[in-house]
């Protein structure tokens, strides 16, 4: 016996412009706007998301220990990015020159 379909997942009648996706119980409509990713009108979001892809990459070489330590660090201020993006800009910023500039003295 198969799922119901629930109310979330509407049929590709209810969804104009929408292409059909093989769900759990046969084809799902997607909004074809969702395909296409995010699209921000503020380069200010555009500049903080391309910021944390680069703390990302910075982190990940690091040895295990300071990078678990880090990516907590990192995770917090994505998380503060989806409440208050220019705050969180200004503490990646702060994040990425305490990185450059090496170890906390105090661990």
């Amino acid at each position: 016996m198969g799922r119901a379909r629930s109310a979330s997942c509407p049929s590709a009648d209810a969804v104009g412009g929408a292409s059909p996706h093989l769900g759990d119980n046969g084809p799902v409509a997607i909004p074809s706007s969702w395909s296409s990713g995010p699209h921000w009108d503020d380069p200010g979001l555009t500049a903080l998301a391309a910021q944390l892809r680069q703390a990302h990459v910075r982190i990940a070489p690091l040895p295990a220990e300071a990078r678990r330590r880090l990516h907590r660090q990192l995770l917090a201020i994505t998380d503060l990015a989806k409440r208050d993006h220019e705050l969180a800009a200004r503490r990646l910023t702060t994040f990425l020159a305490d990185l450059e500039t090496g170890p906390d003295p105090i661990t």
